[in-house]
């Protein structure tokens, strides 16, 4: 598989749920790259939690962006955790109005 695409994917589970989501992801997407076998993924994963939010004080660190720039893309489980209040939840999900979004889309014949 020389000829491969790798694609360099950003994990940040998150808490919760997340990181169990995020974990049966990671398996589902590595089986189609490797059924499909003209692709495949190498993951980084970015303990940025709302526990560890507790534990630290930061979500992020100020370097956040260009740890995450150098990655084709960035697959998000879950923020939030019951005794955090609202605020700390929009602090850590600026990543998503930093950084650019783009949505797979499918072009279909007289749509």
């Amino acid at each position: 598989m020389p000829d491969n695409k790798v694609f360099k994917i950003a994990a940040i589970p998150g808490d919760g749920i997340g990181t169990e989501i995020t974990e049966a992801a990671i398996q589902v997407l590595d089986k189609v790259a490797a059924v499909n076998g003209t692709f495949k993924f190498e993951w980084e994963s970015y303990d940025w939690s709302s526990k560890n939010y507790s534990e630290r004080g930061w979500y992020m660190p100020p370097d956040w962006v260009d740890q995450l720039k150098k990655h084709d893309a960035i697959y998000f489980g879950a923020v939030g955790w019951p005794s955090k209040t609202e605020l700390y939840r929009l602090q850590f999900r600026s990543l998503t109005l930093t950084l650019p979004q783009a949505y797979p889309t499918t072009s279909r014949s007289g749509a």
